[in-house]
Formats: C-alpha cells, structure tokens, sequence
C-alpha cells in the first residue's frame, strides 16, 4: 500500500508529463502551421501572383503605372481568348437567344 507522500508524488509526476505532452502537441501544430504558410508564401503565392501571364506580360508596363513610381508588391494576372472561341460564343449566343430591337449591336 502506497502512503499519502508516495501519491502526491506519482500525480505530480502524472501532471508533469502531461503538461509536457501538451506543449509538445502544441510546439508541433505551431511548428506545422509555420511550414505550409512558408510553403504558401514561397511556393504558391509567386504562381498566384501572375497566374497565366507571360514574362513578356509581366515586364511590360500597364496603365497607371506611373500613378506608383515604386509598388510594394506586383501582381500580373491573365487569361486568353482566342478569337475563334469568342466567335463561336457570340454566334452561339445569337442563335438561343434572337436579337431585340435595339439590342443586336451587343452580338
């Protein structure tokens, strides 16, 4: 049989090595999180950024480029149509849905 000392003892050791199991839980999610907002910002966030743009694109200066001789951050953005996909759009357009009076320069 265990005296009074001797149980004090093994719950202060109990809480002892469940509070470092927590800290350790915790030093792990803090140590994950850090790593995939690392990966994030160095891996995805630069792709992101120019999302479908080309270097030619992306050198090239743009309207209102002048207003902010000096921008913090860049971001170039693009998406191409090529010009037998908008026409078949705008034909297919003309065909379900018959032009208005007044409406048939929008096709």
């Amino acid at each position: 049989m265990t005296t009074a000392p001797e149980n004090d003892q093994l719950a202060s050791d109990n809480t002892a090595s469940t509070t470092m199991g927590r800290w350790r839980r915790r030093i792990g999610w803090t140590a994950g999180i850090a790593l995939l907002v690392a990966a994030y910002w160095k891996l995805l966030r630069p792709r992101m950024l120019n999302w479908g743009a080309t270097p030619a694109e992306i050198a090239r200066p743009f309207p209102g480029d002048d207003l902010l001789p000096d921008p913090g951050a860049e971001s170039t953005m693009a998406v191409d149509y090529g010009g037998r996909h908008l026409r078949t759009t705008r034909r297919r357009l003309a065909v379900a849905r018959p032009a208005r009076a007044g409406t048939g320069w929008l096709l």
